[in-house]
């Protein structure tokens, strides 16, 4: 007798689930629907790797289930900005002008309308000048005479607008890299009490929020670094940890930086991964013996968003 087609994948899923793995439960767990991720600071180095990869899981990952990304910009010059980063490390890669939100980050209605219709937020707790390291988010100089303004006032300005933003399904924070570690705690609060006091639709879904650690260190970036190379770039790998909830007091923080590459790749295999109605602060470091995940290797053309890419999923769905 031939097993039927329906009783082989009942028979696959109970060998699967049995062992432990119940499969992404992010944006993939849906994956014939496309996402829209809107990411703030999205012209500076970390951004712009983050804004990168979420387009070439558009059309590379049939199973991601995330569509076209949209990049937050204040000027034409971030925009051209955008697209000089991408274009480099992505090889030619471009965003259009529907794929960016011209906003005034000190206007809430402007920020309101950027937002939405996007179902997930990647926001930054401080915005840092784009030539000052590999992480900024995005230039000072870009956003007017109220650069210096307090950083947690615009991170829960951002986090108030995006909890009001009915479409939103998910959050993701990003501590970025050189902020002084005493700022942890204020971040995390500000995203507890955000997630609070919003006011949403009685058809909204459940918010969660995944709050990236980093370990305050920048490591120098790579100019010379494309997509063709691939993840993660980090000496040794990388090792990812998820910390259940958003209080910082029993919290460890990572043992040391990533590159960028492997962090904005974090961000966005996370994005795909981790459920969006949970809270959470993932922590991502340098790994250690056997914490690195290096295989399985990418053998899945449909899969593929990034050469390395099965690994940063190995390395999330290990955490998770």
């Amino acid at each position: 007798v031939v097993p039927s087609f329906l009783s082989l994948l009942f028979l696959g899923t109970a060998i699967i689930c049995a062992h432990g793995y119940s499969g992404p439960r992010g944006s993939a767990k849906s994956w014939s629907g496309r996402e829209q991720v809107v990411v703030a600071g999205s012209n500076g180095m970390l951004g712009s790797k983050i804004f990168g990869y979420l387009q070439r899981c558009a059309p590379n990952n049939i199973f991601s289930g995330l569509g076209e990304p949209r990049g937050i910009v204040v000027s034409p010059q971030c925009a051209k900005s955008l697209n000089r980063n991408i274009g480099n490390a992505f090889v030619l890669a471009h965003a259009s002008e529907y794929m960016m939100a011209m906003t005034n980050y000190d206007d809430e209605e402007s920020l309101s309308r950027a937002m939405s219709g996007s179902s997930c937020a990647i926001l930054p707790t401080r915005f840092a000048d784009s030539g000052s390291g590999a992480y900024a988010m995005e230039g000072l100089s870009d956003l007017g005479p109220n650069a210096n303004a307090d950083h947690s006032g615009r991170l829960a300005s951002l986090l108030r607008i995006a909890c009001a933003t009915d479409s939103m399904k998910h959050l993701v924070v990003v501590e970025t890299p050189g902020t002084p570690k005493t700022d942890r705690t204020a971040a995390l609060e500000a995203c507890r009490t955000a997630l609070a006091s919003s006011s949403r639709g009685v058809d909204a879904p459940q918010l969660g929020v995944t709050f990236v650690v980093s370990s305050g260190a920048e490591p120098p970036a790579d100019p010379h670094w494309t997509f063709k190379r691939g993840v993660p770039t980090t000496p040794g790998g990388c090792a990812v940890r998820v910390h259940d909830g958003l209080e910082a007091s029993d919290l460890e923080g990572p043992s040391g930086p990533v590159t960028q590459e492997d962090l904005a790749a974090v961000i966005v295999q996370s994005i795909q991964t981790l459920p969006w109605d949970e809270s959470r602060c993932l922590i991502v470091e340098p790994g250690t013996a056997g914490t690195s995940v290096q295989e399985p290797a990418d053998d899945d053309p449909a899969r593929v968003w990034v050469v390395g890419s099965s690994r940063i999923e190995g390395l999330v769905s290990k955490a998770l």
